[in-house]
């Protein structure tokens, strides 16, 4: 069998997903770590108590490159073991990979010796090259993988990956699944925490005790439980069919339930975007005067309702947090600089001028459909109108107002955009980037030192100040998710979605007072 292998593995070929406008029409008013009570339809628990239940779609594989939807992709970290995965600061955790080293466009990788698959097969560079060749191009993983042109096997142990682009974090992005070589379309095998397995027609995880040299939480069985629907996740949870649901607030439907809430750090960056061909935004110092008017922290609080971070650079705070980077609201220094690039007049409207009578009167684009974000516009339209700054909101349904930002028919707009795990600001700040629209990235000087940060020509923080100087679009926060369970399960308060299920080995089930 081994010869066999060796032939078919010698014969064998060796989204970003960006998210402009993360519609969020929300309600409720459920803070992280608060719990809510609704009286549901049915109160039903499930015939077994103390058994974890999650959601998982029928009408998908169990193969981790053929998944499209949030609960499948998340279920396969469960099933299948990745060469890194990134945790709660978004540094890298080596899962399979042993160590690395990157020089260049070249990431070389080793992996750890004696890692087996569940079946008991030895896992090796082989499984990884073809898994990531299967990866690739599937949609959990092509937007992670995106700079990185191929894969090749160097040794028993240790696979070289080759980039496109110098990129110093490109190790973070290695967290596809690897499975098994030439295994099962349908459900290939893997070296995870737990395996699939059916029981009378019904699927469950158990848990893989060889996995890593030996894994044995505490919470050994998990029921699979079909969910058509992922608007009916929350239900779900309140009759007892699942114990725990993640929503990543996409459509801002905050329901209230009676479960404990946590919220869920992503990688979303929301921003305000400028549109460098407006007469007066062109100008650095309007934009950076804009910019510091702006209370970022009353923004995450009140607009998002506590589920997002605010953030003073545009990596995700979490990232950075060592660095302490704080961009306050200064009035005085704003005033300032408006006053250096001639606004120094104000007329009878309030509005502020300069000698050649442009005023400071934008429009602001913002998602109709998102409520979450047209709340943040009102704010953003109050705080500026403090220092004679007026702000028109043109709010639109979905496809209009991403047609408008396309034609670049606004003077700012709200946007999001999903970032991957390295932190790449590129879809923002490069030529022909999915997230770069009203930036000069011919022109811009921050989109000149972040190519200089990432050939290692600039250190982080001397790209975040010429960041700051030049300000093409202002961060405003990372968006978070909202993790729901049952309240008899313990699990850890501070999670992200990396890995929601990163910690599992050490959850289990309480006992609650009735």
């Amino acid at each position: 069998m081994v010869l066999i292998k060796n032939l078919f593995r010698t014969a064998a070929l060796v989204l970003a997903f960006v998210l402009i406008t993360g519609v969020l029409s929300g309600c409720g008013k459920n803070k992280p770590g608060e719990t809510a009570s609704t009286k549901p339809e049915n109160t039903a628990q499930t015939e077994e108590t103390g058994l974890l239940k999650l959601p998982y779609s029928k009408s998908e594989p169990f193969n981790p490159f053929k998944v499209k939807s949030l609960v499948g992709i998340q279920l396969s970290a469960l099933i299948y073991d990745s060469l890194f995965r990134t945790d709660s600061s978004y540094k890298p955790v080596a899962v399979i990979a042993k160590s690395y080293m990157q020089g260049g466009l070249k990431l070389t990788v080793e992996i750890k010796t004696g890692l087996t698959f569940s079946d008991g097969e030895a896992l090796d560079a082989d499984d990884v090259v073809y898994s990531f060749e299967k990866a690739h191009t599937s949609p959990a993983y092509a937007g992670h993988l995106s700079n990185i042109g191929s894969a090749a096997k160097s040794s028993e142990y240790s696979v070289v990956f080759f980039l496109k682009n110098q990129d110093p974090y490109a190790v973070n992005c290695l967290d596809f699944a690897v499975v098994k070589y030439l295994d099962s379309d349908d459900s290939p095998l893997g070296s995870g925490r737990y395996i699939l397995t059916d029981s009378k027609g019904d699927k469950y995880l158990k848990a893989n005790e060889a996995r890593l040299g030996g894994f044995f939480p505490s919470i050994k069985k998990i029921l699979l439980v079909n969910v058509s629907d992922s608007d009916i996740l929350s239900y779900s949870l309140q009759i007892g069919s699942l114990s725990f649901i993640f929503s990543d607030l996409r459509n801002g439907d905050i329901k209230r339930m009676k479960a404990s809430i946590l919220k869920a750090d992503m990688n979303n960056l929301v921003y305000l975007s400028f549109n460098s061909s407006s007469p007066v935004l062109k100008t650095a110092g309007v934009r950076r005067a804009v910019s510091m008017l702006i209370d970022r922290k009353a923004l995450a609080a009140q607009a998002f309702q506590g589920y997002s971070n605010a953030a003073y650079s545009p990596f995700n705070p979490a990232w950075i947090s060592d660095f302490g980077f704080t961009v306050k609201t200064d009035k005085t220094h704003a005033v300032l600089l408006l006053r250096k690039a001639g606004f120094s007049k104000i007329n009878s409207s309030g509005i502020r001028y300069n000698s050649s009578g442009n005023e400071l009167e934008f429009t602001l684009l913002v998602n109709k459909d998102n409520i979450f974000k047209r709340e943040a516009a009102s704010q953003i339209s109050s705080q500026l109108s403090e220092t004679g700054i007026k702000v028109n909101i043109n709010e639109l349904p979905l496809n209009e107002y991403t047609s408008a930002v396309k034609r670049g028919d606004y003077d700012m707009y709200l946007g999001e955009v999903m970032l991957n795990p390295d932190m790449n600001l590129s879809p923002l700040l490069s030529a022909g980037g999915s997230a770069s629209f009203g930036i000069d990235t011919k022109e811009s000087t921050a989109c000149a030192a972040y190519k200089k940060f990432l050939d290692g020509k600039l250190e982080i923080k001397e790209f975040i100040d010429a960041f700051n100087a030049d300000t093409p679009f202002m961060p405003i926060c990372y968006r978070c998710g909202m993790i729901a369970f049952d309240r008899s399960l313990s699990i850890p308060q501070s999670l992200n979605t990396s890995d929601i299920y990163s910690e599992i080995g050490s959850w289990s089930f309480v006992k609650t007072q009735s």
